[in-house]
């Protein structure tokens, strides 16, 4: 069974790869990146409890649930489109949610990039 795609109703660039264009006078080439649009679900991921010198506090990320053929890599992009999400944000985690023993979604924990 796969996620059902009534429920990704956000609509994102993820970027994929990138070639490396003409190099500079250093001769150090200047990427671009490829971005691809997709469909997905934001939201919020599971409260966890991160512990500092200022006591613990909780930690709430940004999950972003994409189709399992997707091809998202941790460190890379995703760029949302839709408010409130309309941000940069880093993949820091692309986790596979099975069921009945396949993936039916894939599931990326994100961090805002930039202001």
């Amino acid at each position: 069974m796969t996620y059902p795609a009534t429920l990704l109703v956000h609509t994102a660039n993820l970027e994929t790869c990138e070639a490396f264009g003409v190099v500079d006078a250093w001769n150090v080439a200047a990427p671009t990146y490829i971005m691809v649009p997709i469909r997905c679900r934001f939201g919020r991921a599971r409260a966890t409890m991160s512990q500092s010198d200022a006591g613990a506090q909780v930690d709430r990320k940004t999950a972003c649930i994409v189709p399992a053929e997707t091809e998202a890599h941790h460190g890379r992009h995703i760029i949302g489109t839709e408010p409130p999400y309309n941000r940069k944000y880093r993949i820091t985690a692309v986790d596979p949610a099975m069921i009945a023993n396949r993936v039916s979604h894939m599931v990326l924990t994100l961090e805002a990039v930039g202001v």
